[in-house]
C-alpha cells in the first residue's frame, strides 16, 4: 500500500485521546507507526492487515521498551483501535482507508483474515476511496440528472400552454398543478410531452362547449388529479 487517509483531526478522535491521556504523543506516534507498519505489508496479495513486528523491535526502533510497547498496545485492542485473534495484531479499519489500487483489491478479494477467510468490506468503503469505476458511475448519474433538469424545460412550457388554454377563472394552485404535471410527463420525451398537452388542450375547448357558464367548469387541480382528460 502506497498510502492511507489520514484525517487532519484524527488527533480529536476520542479513543485516541484516551490514548493521548494515558501515554502522550508516545502512545499517538505509536499508534501511527504500528499502522505504517501494517500499511508498508499490505498489497493486492496480502490482504490481512496484520502486523507483523514484534513488540521487541518495535520498541527498539522507536527507542522505547518492549514492556512499555506491549502495555500500550493492549490499550490500542481494549479500545479497539487495533484488532486481535490467536495472539496476532492487526488493523481492519486500515482497510477503509487504503489507497486507490488496494482498495479496489479489497473490494475484489475481502479482507483475508488470519483462518484465510474473506470478510466482506461495506460498500461504505466508496465514502472514503473514491474508486475510478466509482468516479465513472458518479459521473454518468450527473449526466443523467443534468438531462433530467433539462427535460424539465420543455416539460414546462407544455405546462405553461395547457394553463393558458385552461379557463383563467378555473384555474387553481399553479404550483401544485405544475407538479402534478410533470409527474404525469415523467420519462415523456419532448413528442411524446407535445402529443399530451394537445390531448389536454383538446379535451379543455371539448368542456367549455360543453358547460352554460365557465363557473361550472372543474377547476386545473382536480382536473389534472382526476385525469379528466380521459373521461369518455
Amino acid at each position: 500500500m502506497k498510502w492511507f487517509k489520514h484525517d487532519t483531526d484524527a488527533n480529536m478522535d476520542a479513543k485516541l485521546q484516551e490514548v493521548m491521556l494515558d501515554y502522550g504523543l508516545e502512545g499517538y506516534g505509536l499508534y501511527w507507526y504500528c499502522i505504517e507498519l501494517i500499511a508498508q505489508r499490505v498489497n493486492g496479495d496480502n490482504l490481512t492487515f496484520e502486523l507483523e513486528h514484534d513488540c521487541r523491535i518495535i520498541a527498539r526502533n522507536t527507542g522505547s521498551t518492549p514492556q512499555k510497547v506491549e502495555q500500550m498496545m493492549k490499550s490500542f485492542i481494549n479500545l479497539g483501535l487495533l484488532n486481535a485473534e490467536d495472539g496476532h495484531v492487526f488493523c481492519l479499519k486500515l482497510a477503509l482507508r487504503c489507497d486507490d489500487f488496494t482498495a479496489k483489491a479489497v473490494r475484489r478479494k475481502g479482507i483475508k483474515t488470519l483462518s484465510n477467510q474473506s470478510v466482506g468490506v461495506s460498500p461504505s468503503l466508496s465514502d472514503f476511496v473514491p474508486l475510478e469505476e466509482e468516479e465513472e458511475v458518479r459521473s454518468k448519474k450527473k449526466e443523467k440528472e443534468v438531462r433530467a433538469v433539462k427535460d424539465y424545460s420543455y416539460i414546462d412550457e407544455g405546462f405553461e400552454y395547457w394553463w393558458s388554454q385552461y379557463p383563467s377563472p378555473r384555474r387553481r394552485n399553479k404550483p401544485a398543478c405544475k407538479l402534478k404535471f410533470r409527474n404525469k410527463c415523467k420519462g415523456f420525451d419532448e413528442k411524446q410531452v407535445e402529443e399530451f398537452v394537445n390531448k389536454l388542450c383538446y379535451d379543455v375547448s371539448e368542456k367549455v362547449k360543453l358547460v352554460d357558464d365557465i363557473k361550472f367548469m372543474q377547476t386545473t387541480e382536480p382536473y389534472l388529479n382526476k385525469e379528466a382528460y380521459n373521461d369518455e
